[in-house]
């Protein structure tokens, strides 16, 4: 019998998880899909190899969908931090994607709440992709975001 796949969401492990939870908020319109959690616990702990593991956190579904994928934003009761800052062609995920109307608005919008730009806005128009502007922005704890806008 074959299984049934459907993407369900991405954790952002965060310093300050409400903090970035309000961040995504205010700037890309995600929505929460339930209340804040805290988990912990022995299943816990076995499935993450964490002993005594604690975690608390929300699920914002992203923009463009009801009740589809979503990011999950946590924190756990003894987080690791990051020795290094997240780099586009670092191994690994890398950033997360929004489509947008206005590539300057959201740019201004997330430098409102925190964020910073990372590298130059582009404009460009390729064969395989057409017209599209981009820009890479970190949110508040690092993590890359590209906001790009299609011109069809």
């Amino acid at each position: 019998m074959e299984n049934k796949i459907k993407y369900v969401y991405s954790t952002l492990l965060a310093k300050e998880w409400r903090k970035l939870a309000n961040f995504y908020i205010d700037v890309f319109q995600c929505q929460p899909r339930s209340d804040e959690f805290n988990f912990s616990g022995k299943w816990l702990a076995g499935l993450t190899e964490l002993k005594n593991a604690g975690i608390s956190g929300i699920q914002l579904v992203l923009p463009g969908y009801e009740d589809g994928p979503a990011i999950e934003i946590i924190s756990y009761d003894q987080t690791s931090l990051r020795k290094h800052d997240i780099i586009p062609n670092l191994q690994g995920v890398t950033s997360l994607v929004f489509h947008v109307d206005s590539v300057d608005n959201i740019l201004r919008k997330a430098l409102a709440h925190g964020g910073q730009q990372l590298g130059a806005t582009v404009t460009e128009d390729t064969d395989n992709l057409g017209k599209f502007s981009a820009a890479y922005i970190r949110d508040p704890e690092g993590n890359i975001i590209e906001v790009i806008h299609f011109v069809r």
